[in-house]
């Protein structure tokens, strides 16, 4: 919908996505599965001149599941068939504003929440990855990786130059990584395994 009164804009939806993913591979790495994805989302923008003011709201809910019929070698299903399935139901948002501050300034700020569910790569993966010369691990319990982001950033804009700076800072709760165990493979090669933990990101942009 657009223009309520003059000053009040926004969308509303449903977006639904259904992933596929097949392994057909000789070398066990990581499985086929499905992947399901429901959201209902909005998003509002008011205009009061010279101050806009956005906010949007969104809900998630994740199922996805690891199948024997999608994977060519099946030694990367795990044992226990209870962990071939997780699912996952966030709700995230985020908040902003901008300001004319002279015909050329703008300054903004925004603050938004946001999440990531584990791939079935991260999920299961058990195997030698070329890629990277290390064996990976996956691990079946993984929770979904959330953040906090908030910026603040000035932008100008004339007829000849554009330009902008940033600063933000984004905290993000069971960020999801392969650490390295110390351990090796009969070949030598280092045993990555998929781990969580907190992590903070900081900085500035120009």
């Amino acid at each position: 919908h657009e223009n309520i009164n003059d000053w009040l804009s926004g969308r509303w939806g449903v977006e639904v996505v259904r992933e596929e993913q097949v392994s057909r591979g000789s070398v066990a790495l990581s499985p086929g599965g499905e992947i399901d994805n429901y959201s209902l989302f909005g998003f509002e923008e008011l205009d009061f001149g010279a101050l806009v003011v956005n906010a949007g709201l969104r809900f998630d809910r994740r199922e996805q599941k690891a199948d024997a019929s999608e994977t060519f070698d099946q030694s990367v299903i795990p044992a226990d068939r209870s962990l071939s399935e997780q699912s996952y139901s966030v709700v995230t948002g985020s908040i902003g504003a901008s300001y004319q501050m002279t015909d050329n300034l703008v300054a903004a700020a925004n603050v938004g929440r946001g999440f990531r569910a584990p791939d079935l790569f991260e999920l299961y993966v058990n195997g030698v990855h070329g890629g990277v010369a290390a064996v990976q691990r996956g691990d079946a319990t993984l929770d979904e990786e959330t953040s906090l982001n908030t910026d603040l950033s000035l932008r100008w804009k004339s007829e000849r130059l554009q330009a902008k700076t940033t600063v933000y800072r984004n905290k993000v709760s069971d960020y999801i990584f392969f650490g390295d165990t110390g351990m090796t493979n009969a070949g030598g090669l280092p045993v990555l395994q998929a781990a969580q933990a907190d992590a903070t990101l900081y900085g500035t942009d120009l």
